[in-house]
């Protein structure tokens, strides 16, 4: 009875091997060897159950993923230009010896297809980018934290190639560490990451070079001496120096950002207000009156959050936030409506 309710949920080799372990037992007269027995026979339908469940659930190369950021279309072509420099591979289930190989191997493959070019680290034509997706891995035991380790050692050793870690878990990461894991390799350069996201886009900056780390630059609004909080875009004052060249700029850095839709900043121009927004600001999205606020960025980075525990969106200076899921990111020339969720898709 009980072996017939056994079978219907096992495999055939593996309720083959337990009848050959009940029919050994009762032919060995000795108990403690029968122990020792069921213990192996335990051990190897583990190893043969694992076996099957593949450790990489999808492949993703940088035609199929991309950040959240908002960047220009120069920075959108060449990023699909070097696509295939990135690679992310989404892990799951329980990674454990018997089934770490297949990563190993495939990282392997990405390594070995990008060491015939040797380059210095600081040569981005030559950047390499492996990202470790750990959303879907519930823990990591001994062996494949010491795989992982090895190859992130291996990675650290290439000046061209960059192994990221993106959603790992406190227990995943805890295991990790302790067959040690650097969470930050060349010149400081960190290696895991909250989420996904982040990790694209720092992947993105990376294959970008010089130019991703232009696109954040501060430009001086040159106001006059003093705190000038907010100024009109065209004071009868002229508080705002030169501000005819920074018009023309935002024009064509927001022509590179979002295409047509620049031909808005020539027309709302003159009801523009220059603000100075400190970090963890919340920008609204609508007046005292309703009306839907639009928002163009001129210098650092704006962020669209939306609240993990309810629809709440938000449009903030600041960085990575625990209890928000950032939508969209966007630089210089990027244009904000005061519809959140449709300014995500410009």
């Amino acid at each position: 009875g009980e072996l017939r309710t056994a079978s219907s949920s096992m495999s055939p080799p593996e309720f083959g091997l337990v009848c050959l372990m009940v029919l050994v037992t009762f032919v060995i007269d000795d108990m403690l060897l029968a122990v020792g027995l069921g213990l192996l026979a335990t051990a190897i339908l583990f190893a043969f159950q694992y076996s099957r469940v593949h450790a990489i659930s999808r492949i993703h190369t940088g035609r199929q993923l991309r950040s959240n950021v908002k960047r220009p279309r120069s920075h959108q072509h060449l990023l699909s230009i070097r696509a295939d420099d990135l690679r992310v591979l989404h892990l799951q289930d329980y990674l454990f010896f018997g089934s770490v190989h297949e990563l190993i191997h495939e990282a392997d493959a990405f390594l070995s297809e990008n060491t015939s070019v040797e380059a210095s680290a600081d040569d981005s034509a030559s950047c390499h980018c492996l990202v470790l997706n750990f959303a879907k891995v519930v823990a990591v035991d001994a062996s494949a934290a010491a795989s992982i380790c090895d190859l992130q050692k291996r990675c650290i050793s290439m000046a061209h190639m960059h192994l990221l870690f993106a959603q790992v878990s406190a227990r995943v990461l805890l295991s990790l560490t302790a067959a040690g894991l650097k969470h930050s390799s060349k010149d400081d350069e960190p290696s895991v990451f909250c989420s996904l996201d982040y990790a694209l886009e720092h992947c993105e900056d990376l294959l970008l070079g010089d130019e991703g780390r232009k696109a954040g630059v501060v430009v001086p609004l040159n106001l006059e001496e003093g705190e000038i909080r907010e100024v009109r875009a065209n004071d009868k004052e002229l508080k705002l120096h030169d501000a005819a060249v920074l018009r023309e700029k935002l024009m064509r850095w927001t022509r590179e950002v979002h295409g047509p839709a620049s031909r808005c900043v020539e027309k709302l121009w003159p009801m523009m207000d220059f603000m100075s927004v400190a970090r963890e600001v919340a920008l609204p999205l609508h007046d005292v009156d309703g009306g839907a606020l639009l928002y163009l960025v001129v210098s650092g980075y704006a962020h669209l959050w939306m609240s993990k525990s309810n629809d709440e969106v938000r449009v903030l200076s600041s960085e990575a936030r625990d209890d928000f899921v950032r939508l969209s990111k966007g630089g210089p020339g990027t244009l904000w409506g005061g519809n959140p969720v449709a300014s995500h898709f410009v």
